[in-house]
């Protein structure tokens, strides 16, 4: 069996896990979901949703542009618009072998000849996008402080994001030095388990080498597309029925749930992000069904989004061919 037919089950098994799992939730949930869909939802809380996930979804085609705009390559807006639409709607609705990343770095490899630079620039932009959700949450705990210490569930998941964030902000930097001090990168590549996954990280970042103006700039993207996907999810619950919960706790979970539906467990984190909504919504006290739904509808309007992509592969049918063949 070669690599390409061990990911494409890969990539089946994700699917079909993903789909297998948002079954079971709407089977464990028929009766609330029953409750809560009896009136229909506020059409302009959903609208407004859309307009707010297209704004921070496009708002990491401008951070990646960024990115690979400051290693000095003529790399037109336009292009990271398409890349990043073509990428995103394979990670969303495209179900295979190929995830949207490797579209994108397949594409940008032929089209730019620079496929290292093409992974550094990626890698990073992974890096920065997941460092940006814990910025989001630790400052919804700070600004909140008072009332998420007076709410003993709520507490327990703010310490535990204000965790993520401390720790994170320590690895990126270590990555940072290790990427700009050679003799703490040779450390950091003996270190056991980790160590190639941090030296693939450290190699990328490397690239940016006395242009971390770039990198913050960048956080400063990502921090604000995952504060509208925290905003947009808040929309989403608005327009759902039933009992809101205070702002507090949408802020401090939410990006709880957004962490896990990253995880690559299954396609695009189809049905664990729902999961995970549902259980930390229950946990701190609310509707867990209607937390699942809120999840649910976001993930519906990413898809529309996504959808968004379809036009480039149109006028561009040959870009997958195109990605099997190999670069060099």
């Amino acid at each position: 069996m070669n690599d390409r037919t061990r990911a494409k089950i890969r990539a089946t098994v994700a699917l079909v896990l993903g789909i297998g799992l948002i079954g079971l939730l709407l089977y464990r949930n028929r009766s609330d979901l029953h409750r809560l869909l009896a009136e229909p939802p506020d059409l302009s809380w959903v609208l407004a949703a859309q307009a707010i996930v297209f704004i921070g979804i496009y708002s990491t085609f401008v951070r990646w542009y960024l990115l690979v705009r400051a290693q000095g390559l003529n790399f037109p807006f336009m292009d990271a618009q398409r890349l990043g639409f073509v990428g995103f709607l394979f990670n969303q609705v495209i179900p295979g072998a190929v995830s949207g990343d490797l579209v994108k770095l397949g594409l940008f490899a032929r089209e730019q000849e620079k496929l290292g630079l093409g992974m550094a620039t990626i890698a990073v932009d992974r890096i920065v996008g997941m460092y940006g959700l814990f910025l989001i949450g630790s400052a919804a705990v700070v600004g909140f402080w008072e009332q998420v210490m007076r709410t003993g569930g709520l507490r327990s998941a703010a310490l535990l994001v204000l965790a993520a964030a401390l720790a994170s902000t320590l690895i990126l930097a270590i990555l940072i030095l290790a990427a700009s001090l050679p003799w703490l990168g040779r450390i950091t590549r003996q270190l056991p388990v980790i160590g190639r996954p941090l030296t693939e990280m450290i190699d990328a970042l490397a690239v940016y080498r006395g242009k971390y103006g770039t990198l913050l700039v960048a956080i400063g993207l990502a921090s604000f597309g995952h504060a509208c996907f925290v905003t947009a999810l808040y929309c989403c619950a608005r327009a759902l029925p039933g009992a809101d919960w205070p702002l507090v706790t949408h802020c401090v979970a939410t990006p709880i749930g957004l962490t896990i539906n990253a995880l690559p467990l299954t396609s695009g984190g189809i049905g664990v992000g729902e999961a995970a909504m549902q259980e930390i919504f229950a946990l701190l006290g609310h509707d867990g069904a209607k937390a699942f739904l809120m999840m649910l509808t976001y993930r519906l309007l990413n898809w529309v989004v996504a959808l968004g992509g379809v036009p480039y592969l149109v006028r561009s049918a040959h870009a997958r061919r195109r990605l099997e063949q190999p670069v060099r």
